[in-house]
């Protein structure tokens, strides 16, 4: 259960940063205003999204059921390593693959 709901909302900020990276691509000429464009604007968005659900999943660790204590802390882990990651390794590589 943890990993099917972890790998749906973690997809979500990959699919939003690779997608404005590439509608940025476009636009700007060089990747250093890409990235900067990206956090901005999606960066920002993305960031609120992260918030709201880490702190939404986030409420079950005040539980007093064990599972749903561990399962609220494991989720809102992969959401926000999700985000971290995103906004980190998929802009890099997207640039390193479009000098290829």
């Amino acid at each position: 259960m943890f990993t099917s709901i972890a790998i749906g909302l973690g997809i979500d900020f990959a699919v939003h940063t690779s997608e404005r990276m590439q509608s940025l691509e476009s636009k700007m000429l060089s990747a250093k205003e890409q990235v900067f464009a990206l956090y901005e604007s999606t960066g920002r968005a993305l960031l609120f999204n992260a918030l709201a659900l880490t702190l939404g999943f986030g409420v079950l660790v005040t539980s007093k059921v064990v599972p749903l204590i561990k399962f609220g802390s494991l989720v809102a882990v992969a959401i926000s390593s999700s985000f971290v990651f995103s906004l980190l390794i998929i802009p890099a590589v997207m640039v390193v693959m479009r000098r290829k």
